[in-house]
């Protein structure tokens, strides 16, 4: 997907979201994209870098910057390690699935992207099972995660803004 096809995509969401212009934050630089990458210890599919060269994020964080994608993938890690009790060796949210993802109740590889303010969020799988895509969208949800949304960062743009 382009970065002109992507920013339609963009804009389409805004428009769903009822966003005025100035909600999106300014675009993240490739040396802000490069060290979160860092931080994360992942790399970020190309689709994912074009939405941040566009725009880091949304003011009221529906879409997340790369700060508050840190922020709350750490938080979740954390929180998952705490109340694994060895869940997160065994637990695989793609059953149905086999090798879709790998084993745990969250994995530091999947990057929070979109925030429901509900405490549940659709993460970048950026660390997939064997039989999966970089790029592919976990819905993360404290009461019970529900596993890959979708196949691709590209195919969650499209649902999400109804084209």
């Amino acid at each position: 997907m382009d970065t002109a096809e992507v920013q339609k995509h963009l804009e389409r969401i805004a428009e769903e979201l009822e966003f005025d212009g100035d909600e999106w934050n300014e675009p993240a630089t490739d040396e802000e994209i490069a060290e979160a990458e860092e931080t994360l210890g992942v790399t970020f599919p190309e689709t994912y870098k074009k939405i941040l060269r566009l725009h880091n994020g949304s003011e009221y964080r529906e879409f997340m910057s790369l700060e508050e994608a840190i922020e709350v993938a750490e938080e979740l890690e954390e929180l998952a390690e705490e109340n694994s009790d060895g869940l997160n060796e065994t637990v695989n949210l793609s059953e149905d699935k086999p090798g879709v993802l790998k084993n745990g109740a969250y994995r530091r590889g999947w990057v929070p992207l979109f925030d429901f303010g509900t405490g549940a969020f659709d993460c970048v799988d950026c660390d997939p099972g064997p039989n999966g895509a970089a790029g592919q969208i976990v819905r993360y949800d404290p009461d019970g995660v529900e596993g890959i949304e979708f196949t691709s960062l590209e195919e969650w743009l499209e649902e999400f803004d109804g084209s």
